[in-house]
């Protein structure tokens, strides 16, 4: 829009002013020719290097995002005028008043009403965020009424707004204390979720008139913004309904991008009910108009406020010129307005700290009286208090002002540093006799302040001083209630440890645990209660702890007390409710289940006739209810009205419930509890893995076990069985000449398809699911699905006529394989053995044909065989427990002692095993018998999402389980492989109730040989085209199992949607993928790295390829759905090219398998995004490596960027530890070759010197940091007895823990290794730092150690905002790698 030069006046007639701001006034005015009223909004320019005015270049951006936006509910931009010193706006008239002061004068406002107000605020923003425009300083006084007469909303100001686009980055700490969102305080990227914070502050000041983080000073404000400390206290929201509720919590996330957007919000039912239920409830709730009322005055008084401490920040001349314009106005007298000027000057002088001026003003002013105090009695002792400035009250005191004086309040000098937490003042006090425990008027001490303000240290010290910490204040709250209710756990524990009275009662009431207990501060709770808090105190309306905490939805809080064996059955006095009933009706499942599990009362009746089934029954809490049937609740008792459980969930609709009790009734009832209550009897089957290269013999082995050692006699034995030596013969060929060795070769034209799997009977050992993964090569990608779980047996099988050598290799490679698809658990055993390591049998086949001889017991013996368990058994010590036996047998008779021998090996284990396992309950065994009919009914398809699954063996078996039932049940199904459960976070979890479907019918078929031969060579299918494939099944539905196995993904191409493979892509490496560019990149930044697996784990990532890209196509997915986002991905077999704009990625292996290897180039103007862009290339890498691989170690080097961009054949790669001996040594470059060296910075920071100041060293990380794979390898070689003594034990005190070796020493078992509870402890210091520690290992010549550290640490760390602190990173350091082990899927493994 064109400025205009000529004068506004020319158009427009200017009227008067109807607001201003910082540089700007508006007013009104009408255009000349057509009479229509605008609002003229005069900016001031900021001139020259003055600091009075807007830059010229906000007011333009400002015009500019105006001119972009038309909306209805947006301000309009008309016209805009220029002179020397203004921009002058002319802007569409807003002239209805602010949106709350409109609100403020009803006496009446239903939610329906104002979430038709939320709905065009919304509607606003959606305009403005589809243009990517953030407002950023969305607040009440921002959202304007039209005019007196319309319901039209308008936002306006525009002043903080920005362009902000998903690329770029923008930080900044702007707008309204209590209506920014958590980025902005931490000075994080802002984005379009912003504003959605701020409008989840405005609805909730709205609803309730009370302010979600307002804190009593702004850095309390900005600490309940980032901690989302808020509540929906009854005070204010006792007339709320919970969908308005649930719509505030999904703007009240953290994390930006879990952050309801527009769209969602105004989908949500709050604002777009979906049901009859939903537009009643919204309709029957309203605001809490009178507290609305007292939020709008006391906004309406900060603001007069706030001008008076502008007055308060004026110079001298300034405060002159306000006194003489105050007292002309009020005539009074020059004497009395001289002392207000000598008052202002002092208070002004003490407040700031300025000795000097009030020297200057006790010597200029003869007659000053220092001693002079304000109207509500404040002297310049308290301003000096206050701001913490004792050289001030030295100098007030040496002129005789008494220091001890009290306001007419009754606040010493001591309550006012209190408040402040300025503890030089408090202690200059004490020793000026000031006594620091007196009251003031309202029986408050200094202790009450400081506990109320959370200053710790002034607390300590009032503690250590003996002020009263008992003392109640006219409320007869102590300052424990203060800490307790405000959450300063810190201040909590000095004051128990002071040996505060926790049994106090204020006038409520209320104990200190109460308080905790109501506002959620669950840390508090946890001290209160360790000092002996008393759990079931009574306050007047006879409400509990653990009441409060049922009524406030805090779980944690109610579990804690619960568990500290707190009453349950207490009930309130007006509404007769015990705790049950509250979480009954709110919902709280595991609270409700954990009292159930404590034995409280069931059928309580409260006053109103209702007991808690019929609270949630009428709510619509089905868990609830099956967790109250459970535990014998009597669906028969009506209420009052005389209606039953039953009637009052049909009454709301809920007809689920209504069903479930109706079914329940009688002796049916009694039986379906009974069938959930585990019986004595361990499960009577698990599962039994054969793993083992293709032509050992274990399909041969299973036939063999199959049979009983009679029944063997009339078996013909199969004597022309495969054989090692024979796998040259019958070959399948491959079809191409690949690019890597992955041998997609077979030596048996029978082999295995996919996981064979039966369930059998077998004589001497009884019930097992016998798995038999193939050992063709193809399959391996997937078997981390079907691997995992150590509840079972794995056997290794491998052929004793393949070379020593060979069975070796086979041997450890099967271990390794293994190993690296356990998830790593906590705690650590000793010398690094995790608590849920793999049993494993050796089993060698073909014995006959290699010549074995038998000892005197009749059993097959080889001393080839022995050598290889010993060896084996050594490697993998603290990895697999290997049984200690070899079975040398000849696979193809059973009727052998070695067979008998092995049976019973394996009856034993599975005996060990059972004992350990959840015990099989009447629910697990209908399960079980229906399942078979289940499967016929859906032999094309057996899968059911996990909630169809769930709501299906509910309608079929057991209308009460409830959902931990329901995981018990699908954790038991999966020990005993009858089920699959597939979890994952891209499609909904499934559940596969037919195994061999999935393992064989469907994953057999697609990556079998004779389908790798056919396929097409993109390895990419339509929808259509893969229906062909599955004729019997929808191709819908299979794709989608088979995107959650992640074998696939869909992929736009050309519009289309299609379906690729990656493990079906055979598409050959072209020329020129990554080859000079003198014109794009003659000045380019490159990098890269390169991910070798660690130690013996040999070349597993080659078998991760095709789920990389799987991850990589995803990744590439998300980004295109913004058009803005210019990026390709271009995949063949095993290599994929990934373009971001100007910046191009590859990822790829070597030749020989051994590594994978990730590069990068750009620009030299970006090269902090080029690092970004590498770290996200690895960061999905490593994802897929601990998604299926969580126990390979993995080493990360970094490649040369100067021979990356000389495009060498040979590429140097620096090691870890090289990069971390670098940071050792203090150096800041790292030999090339020769004499020439490379940069760090180049080499790992694309020479960026803004992530180069961003990053933490690896040697500076808190050991919190240190990877479990780093901590084993500490124990495993710190943990046996060292012969010069330089153990766990030395190291403990090398660190300074000799106090704490008793303890560590008196815990000391072969389930927690001992060298990392001695790191565990030392991680609690904050010096505890990588670097520290390899120093106090020199110090013990423990270089095997540094060693291991160097290897497997990482060089660097990039550090983001969710970060956790160090100490609560080391207190964390316990649950290292297990959140992993958590979930049903792995169940499947």
């Amino acid at each position: 829009m064109e400025f205009k030069q000529d004068p506004i006046e020319d158009s427009y007639e200017i009227g008067e002013e109807i607001g201003s701001g910082h540089f700007a006034v508006v007013r009104k005015c009408s255009h000349r020719l057509t009479v229509v009223e605008y609002a003229a909004k005069f900016i001031r320019k900021r001139r020259g290097g003055g600091r009075r005015g807007a830059k010229m270049e906000d007011i333009q951006k400002e015009i500019d995002l105006l001119q972009e936006i038309d909306h209805s509910n947006i301000i309009s931009l008309y016209d805009v005028y220029e002179t020397k010193t203004e921009v002058i706006l002319v802007l569409e008239l807003v002239s209805g008043g602010e949106l709350f002061d409109y609100i403020s004068e009803k006496d009446h406002l239903g939610e329906e009403e104002a979430s038709a107000f939320i709905k065009q605020i919304l509607e606003g923003v959606q305009h403005l965020h589809n243009k990517n425009i953030a407002h950023l300083d969305l607040k009440p006084e921002n959202i304007m009424m039209l005019n007196s007469n319309s319901q039209d909303i308008k936002l306006i100001d525009f002043g903080l707004a920005q362009k902000i686009r998903p690329m770029d980055e923008h930080r900044a700490m702007m707008g309204t204390a209590e209506f920014v969102a958590p980025e902005v305080v931490s000075y994080e990227p802002l984005s379009l979720a912003t504003d959605m914070w701020s409008v989840g502050v405005i609805t909730y000041i709205l609803l309730s008139g009370a302010s979600p983080f307002l804190g009593d000073h702004q850095q309390e404000t900005y600490h309940n913004i980032t901690a989302v400390n808020y509540t929906f206290d009854e005070e204010y929201f006792s007339q709320t309904s919970e969908l308005a509720k649930d719509f505030i919590r999904k703007l009240f996330v953290k994390n930006t991008r879990k952050r309801a957007t527009v769209e969602q919000c105004l989908a949500h039912p709050w604002i777009k009910p979906q049901e009859k239920q939903q537009e009643n409830a919204r309709r029957s709730a309203v605001i809490n108009i009178d507290n609305f009322k007292a939020f709008m005055a006391r906004k309406r008084w900060k603001q007069s406020m706030q001008a008076v401490r502008i007055c308060n920040k004026l110079s001298r001349s300034m405060l002159r010129k306000s006194v003489d314009t105050l007292d002309s106005r009020n005539g009074i007298n020059e004497e009395e307005k001289a002392e207000n000027f000598v008052m202002a000057a002092l208070f002004c002088a003490s407040e700031e700290g300025n000795v000097d001026g009030l020297k200057d003003l006790s010597e200029t002013a003869n007659n000053i009286d220092l001693n002079t105090a304000n109207k509500h009695g404040e002297t310049a002792v308290h301003m000096a208090a206050s701001g913490g400035h004792v050289d001030v009250i030295k100098f007030l005191q040496s002129k005789g002002v008494d220091v001890g004086v009290r306001d007419k309040q009754g606040d010493s000098a001591v309550y006012w540093a209190a408040r402040q937490g300025q503890l030089d003042v408090i202690k200059y006090l004490q020793e000026a006799n000031v006594p620091l425990d007196g009251k003031n008027k309202s029986g408050e001490n200094a202790l009450h302040v400081a506990a109320r303000y959370g200053h710790a240290h002034v607390v300590d010290h009032l503690c250590e001083a003996g002020v009263s910490i008992n003392l109640q204040d006219s409320l007869g709250e102590t300052p424990a209630h203060s800490a307790a209710w405000h959450g300063f756990s810190h201040i909590v524990r000095s004051l128990c440890f002071a040996d505060a009275v926790l049994d106090i009662q204020n006038k409520e009431g209320e104990t200190a645990l109460h308080c905790a207990s109501v506002r959620g501060n669950l840390p508090c709770v946890k001290i209160l209660l360790e000092h002996g808090a008393p759990l079931n105190h009574m306050d007047k309306r006879g409400s509990t702890s653990l009441h409060m905490a049922c009524h406030r939805h805090h779980t944690s809080i109610a579990l804690l007390l619960l568990n500290a064996g707190c009453e349950m059955d207490l009930m309130e006095k007006e509404t007769g409710e015990s705790a049950l009933h509250a979480a009954a009706r709110e919902g709280l499942l595991s609270i409700v289940h954990t009292m159930c599990e404590l034995g409280c009362k069931v059928d309580t009746v409260s006053v109103d006739g209702l007991t808690p089934l019929h609270l949630a029954s009428k709510a619509g809490h089905i868990d609830v209810v099956r967790c109250l049937l459970l535990a014998g609740a009597n669906a028969d008792i009506p209420n009052k009205d005389g209606m039953t459980a039953e009637i009052m969930a049909l009454a709301q609709g809920f007809s689920g419930i209504g069903d479930l009790l109706s079914k329940v009734r009688g002796e049916r009832g009694s039986m379906y509890i009974s069938q959930l209550i585990p019986q004595p009897q361990p499960l009577n089957r698990i599962k039994l893995k054969l793993l083992g290269s293709t032509g050992v013999g274990k399909s041969t082995l299973i036939e063999t076990l199959k049979y009983s050692y009679f029944g063997s006699f009339f078996r013909r034995s199969r004597q022309g069985s495969t054989s090692g030596k024979s796998k040259t013969k019958n070959k399948l060929s491959r079809q191409f000449s690949l690019p890597t060795p992955l041998c997609y070769t077979v030596g048996n034209p029978i082999y295995t398809k996919g996981v064979e799997i039966q369930q059998l009977n077998i004589t001497g050992i009884g019930e097992l699911s016998v798995w038999d993964y193939s050992g063709y090569e193809p399959y391996y990608m997937l078997y981390d699905h079907f691997l995992g779980d150590t509840s079972c047996i794995h056997m290794v099988v491998f052929s004793l006529i393949d070379s020593y050598d060979e069975q070796l290799a086979q041997v450890i490679f099967w271990l390794n394989f293994l190993k690296a698809r356990i998830p790593l658990q906590l705690p650590i055993g000793h010398c690094g053995k995790m608590p849920n390591t793999p049993k494993v049998v050796l089993v060698a086949t073909h014995a006959d044909k290699a010549g074995c001889v038998k000892n005197s017991k009749g059993e097959y013996i080889s001393k080839e065989g022995s050598s290889l368990l010993s060896k084996v058994a050594q490697m993998f010590q603290f990895d697999v427990d290997i049984v200690d036996k070899l079975f040398v047998l000849d696979a193809t008779v059973a009727a052998t002692t070695e067979v008998k021998v092995l049976k019973q090996q394996l009856s034993d284990m599975k005996s060990e095993i059972a004992a350990c396992l959840p015990k099989t309950t009447g629910f697990l065994e209908a399960v079980v018998t229906s399942l078979p009919s289940w499967r016929k009914s859906s032999s094309s398809f057996p899968v059911l999402s996990w909630h169809q699954f769930m709501e299906y063996t509910r309608m079929k078996v057991n209308p009460l389980a409830g959902e931990g039932h329901m995981k018990m049940l699908a954790e038991q199904l999966q020990l005993i492989g009858e089920v699959i459960y597939l979890e994952s976070e891209f499609v909904q979890d499934l559940v596969v109730f037919n195994p061999q479907w999935l393992c064989s019918d469907v994953i057999g078929h697609l990556i079998s040989h004779d389908k790798i031969v056919q396929t097409r060579i993109t390895g990419c299918f339509s929808v259509d085209e893969f229906q062909l494939m599955y004729a019997d099944s929808d191709a819908l539905d299979l794709l989608q199992v088979l995107e959650a196995l992640e074998l696939c993904t869909p992929c736009d191409n050309d519009g289309d949607i299609e379906y690729e493979f990656p493990c079906l892509n055979f598409v050959e490496t072209l020329n020129g993928l990554w080859q000079r560019d003198t014109k794009r990149y003659a000045n380019g930044v490159y990098g890269g790295v390169r991910l070798h697996t660690s130690f013996q784990y040999g070349a597993q990532l080659k078998y991760l390829f095709p789920r990389i890209q799987v991850y990589l196509r995803r990744n590439i997915a998300q980004d295109t759905d913004d058009p803005s986002n210019d990026t390709d991905l271009y995949q063949w077999h095993h290599g994929t090219k990934y373009c971001c704009g100007d910046l191009e990625g590859m990822i790829d292996m070597d030749r020989h398998e051994q590594y994978l290897e990730i590069k990068v180039r750009g620009s030299p103007e970006a090269r902090s995004s080029l690092f970004y862009f590498l770290e996200d290339l690895v960061n999905i890498v490593e994802q897929v490596i601990d998604n299926v691989c969580p126990g390979l170690c993995v080493e990360r080097y970094t490649l040369s960027p100067s021979q990356l961009k000389d495009h060498n054949k040979i590429i140097r790669s620096y090691s870890p530890t090289e990069i971390l001996r670098m940071q050792i040594d203090n150096r800041h470059s790292m030999v090339l070759s020769g004499e020439v060296y490379e940069d760090f910075g180049d080499i790992v920071c694309m020479g960026s010197e803004e992530i180069m100041a961003s990053i933490c060293l690896g040697m500076d990380l808190d050991i919190s940091h240190l990877s479990i794979h780093t901590r084993r390898l500490l124990s495993y070689l710190l943990d046996p007895t060292e012969h010069m003594g330089r153990d766990w034990c030395l190291l403990a005190v090398t660190l300074g823990l000799s106090d704490s070796l008793p303890v560590l020493d008196k815990e000391a078992n072969q389930q927690v290794s001992q060298t990392d509870r001695v790191l565990e402890e030392w991680s609690k210091q904050h010096s505890a730092s990588v670097r520290l520690l390899i120093s106090k290992l020199k110090e013990l010549n423990r270089l095997d150690c540094i060693e291991a550290i160097l290897r497997t640490t990482t060089p660097f760390r990039v550090p983001n905002y969710e970060d956790q602190s160090t100490e609560e990173s080391a207190s964390a350091m316990q649950h290292t790698a297990n959140a992993s082990t958590n979930t049903l899927s792995n169940l499947s493994r």
